[in-house]
């Protein structure tokens, strides 16, 4: 695996950062390292969906250990391309999938690994913390804990009611096709999470809106091996956790959940003071 490193500057703060670039599957994946002096934990920070690793939170996420003396590395998951920078667009074909970022946190986690990091945890933000928690059933106990910001969830009627609402193919029809042998190597125009129309791979529908992936959060985390810390917004509009998911996730014991009054879906502000107060109480 071919490691790189080059030095940048965090636009949204003042902390220093390393930018870190490996090879996979012919694709360079791109990260930030702030180093706070701990060369044993270190917390691996997932983005959300179709974000990257200089977004608000997640950068601010990166300060606020630093001022804590914790290190850091936040990924940009490559979603199909090489080189990935910025939020996804919506102007070239989508051949990401869900599933594409289980392979790429256990890259990065590797790379952690070989730079002689002994405890890891990662923190997910929104759908990114779902593909934590896919990552982790595919992988148990290859990390330490996972800390879990307003984690996704996934209900297949209310996500098919949305959809159709705002196309004008329906998302039956639309898997259908994607599943069909004589199915072109990309489909559409039609709208795929946050696009309103776009050519995109069958495997991508089929990977965010089929059966073939597990997504919805609270089901993955009910067997988990390592402990996990729920974090959630009192006032999160695009995530909603029901009673029924909390009353699953609780089952296990590792589980914990709190939630941060007032806070929206990002957290921000001092919102995420909050969240990192709740995280350092888990102990070092």
């Amino acid at each position: 695996m071919k490691f790189l490193m080059l030095v940048v500057i965090l636009t949204s703060s003042v902390v220093y950062a390393d930018s870190w670039q490996v090879q996979h599957n012919n694709k360079l994946l791109n990260a930030s390292f702030v180093d706070a002096g701990s060369d044993q934990h270190i917390y691996l920070i997932v983005h959300g969906t179709w974000a990257h690793q200089g977004m608000e939170i997640i950068s601010s996420l990166q300060t606020l250990l630093e001022e804590r003396d914790v290190s850091s590395l936040a990924i940009t998951l490559s979603l199909g391309l090489s080189d990935r920078a910025g939020f996804m667009s919506c102007d070239k074909p989508v051949h990401a999938t869900q599933d594409m970022a289980v392979d790429e946190i256990q890259v990065w986690i590797d790379t952690l690994i070989e730079h002689g990091f002994k405890k890891i945890t990662i923190i997910g933000h929104s759908r990114g913390s779902g593909q934590v928690a896919l990552y982790e059933k595919q992988h148990p106990g290859n990390v330490d804990s996972l800390v879990l910001l307003a984690p996704s969830v996934w209900r297949k009627e209310a996500v098919f009611t949305r959809y159709n609402a705002r196309s004008d193919a329906s998302i039956e029809d639309i898997l259908t096709l994607a599943r069909s042998s004589e199915a072109p190597p990309l489909i559409g125009p039609y709208p795929l999470i946050s696009c309103d129309s776009i050519m995109a791979s069958p495997q991508s529908f089929l990977s965010y809106y089929g059966e073939g992936t597990e997504k919805h959060t609270p089901a993955l985390l009910q067997t988990s091996t390592v402990p996990v810390h729920i974090i959630l917004g009192s006032e999160d509009t695009i995530v909603r956790w029901a009673d029924r998911d909390i009353r699953a996730v609780e089952k296990n014991p590792r589980v914990v959940i709190d939630t941060v009054e007032g806070a929206g879906h990002f957290f921000r502000d001092l919102y995420l003071d909050d969240v990192l107060d709740l995280i350092m109480a888990d102990g070092e």
